[in-house]
């Protein structure tokens, strides 16, 4: 059963707050603070996830180790010290379902309280013994037959509903991230499903609110958002990334898969006419054979067939979430292998519908320091702590802690819509 929803007190406010994104490629932590209602990065930590698969920790003592390398530069760089950190969960177990709740309002205008209520009443369910809640997001209000509603504090009906829709995680997977996070002296204060936070990085509001989905495709798997009427519609994630294309170019050139992974990097491609015709490219040897000089336009030989079987199965799922022209903003690409030149224009030709990639927006401080696809869920991680922590806005896109005053409440919303958009 999920616990009952509270608004957070002051005390539990901070200035500022680390969030930190264990992925399959990476591990990433940022410190961050809100300045104008935007995002400042004060500082940055990343190192490589060797004890991470498919978005799953395999290895405790080398994510450990990684987290540790990660806070340390962190608090390096912007004098602050971490001990409490908002935390992704990815892997292609991820998945959502949708929930209802409806309390009576007797005719008055609808309060916070009966917001509370209302999104108890959602989440009243039994979670399966081998899942885990990672986040709850209000999707729409209904007072009485008046349907769209985002946010129906003082608009008076007799009934209050609502639907949510709610991120699960495989609960060993998550006990698995928890253990790591502890054993590197970290309290988590909340776990947000890596889809989530993909969404709120790269999405203008106007996409949010016209409907788009987002694309991250990471290292081992391919998370992917609907977002419409700026609320999050669902989310799933499958079990392919950028990896597929790595470990073709390993078998293709007879390569070591981290010398194949650093010229997809660096000489990849996604289109041959992106490569020149006189151009080549090291590849270095197994064990102690020779490197070789080859032509760089076999990078995109092996990695375009390989994109194009990955796009096809991401505009297959998309149909099967029916992902329409309702979504008019399209895809918006991002992850690191959104980083690839050429992948916008075969995706577009694939997916038929208008796409872009996506890049951290909003950001300030060392935002240039994150300004790649590959950062677009911890900077997610770290709006989303922007909202619950320094913003605290239940209504429009998540529910908080304790039931405070409401004229504290309305100076507050008005501070939260510059920072929402």
């Amino acid at each position: 059963m999920i616990s009952r929803f509270k608004l957070r007190s002051d005390r539990q406010r901070q200035n500022t707050f680390a969030v930190l994104d264990i992925g399959t490629s990476k591990v990433t932590m940022l410190v961050t603070e809100v300045i104008q209602g935007k995002l400042n990065i004060l500082g940055v930590g990343t190192a490589p996830s060797d004890g991470i698969q498919r978005g799953m920790v395999v290895n405790i003592s080398k994510t450990v180790e990684a987290i540790e390398h990660c806070r340390r530069d962190a608090q390096k760089m912007s004098g602050q010290t971490v001990s409490e950190v908002v935390v992704s969960v990815g892997g292609s177990h991820i998945g959502t379902i949708e929930k209802s709740g409806m309390t009576s309002i007797q005719g008055h205008e609808v309060s916070l309280r009966d917001v509370q209520n209302v999104l108890d009443s959602a989440t009243h369910f039994q979670v399966p013994v081998d899942r885990r809640v990672v986040g709850v997001m209000p999707k729409e209000y209904i007072v009485d037959d008046q349907e769209g509603i985002s946010d129906p504090v003082g608009i008076a009906g007799v009934r209050l509903d609502v639907s949510v829709v709610v991120p699960l995680a495989y609960a060993t997977a998550v006990e698995n991230i928890e253990n790591c996070v502890r054993r590197a002296n970290l309290r988590i204060r909340e776990l947000v499903a890596t889809p989530v936070a993909s969404g709120l990085a790269v999405l203008e509001p106007s996409e949010r609110e016209l409907g788009t989905a987002v694309v991250d495709i990471g290292a081992g798997a391919t998370s992917i958002s609907l977002w419409r009427q700026r609320r999050l519609q669902g989310a799933f994630v499958l079990p392919f990334g950028g990896d597929w294309l790595t470990q073709d170019i390993a078998k293709g050139l007879r390569t070591p898969p981290d010398k194949a992974e650093e010229l997809k990097v660096r000489s990849g491609c996604a289109q041959p006419e992106l490569a020149g015709e006189d151009e080549t490219i090291t590849v270095p040897g197994i064990g102690n054979r020779p490197d070789k000089i080859v032509s760089r336009q076999i990078l995109p030989e092996l990695i375009q067939p390989r994109l194009e079987e990955m796009l096809h199965e991401i505009s297959k799922a998309l149909r099967e979430h029916m992902f329409t022209m309702v979504y008019v903003g399209g895809v918006v690409l991002t992850g690191g292998t959104a980083a690839l030149p050429g992948i916008m224009e075969v995706a577009h030709d694939i997916l038929e519908v208008p796409v872009r990639i996506g890049t951290p927006i909003d950001v300030m401080g060392l935002g240039s320091v994150v300004d790649s696809p590959q950062f677009a869920t911890a900077v997610g991680l770290a709006k989303f702590a922007a909202y619950q922590k320094v913003m605290d806005e239940p209504r429009a896109m998540w529910p908080l802690d304790e039931v405070k005053k409401r004229g504290w409440l309305a100076s507050l919303y008005s501070r939260a819509a510059g920072f929402l958009g």
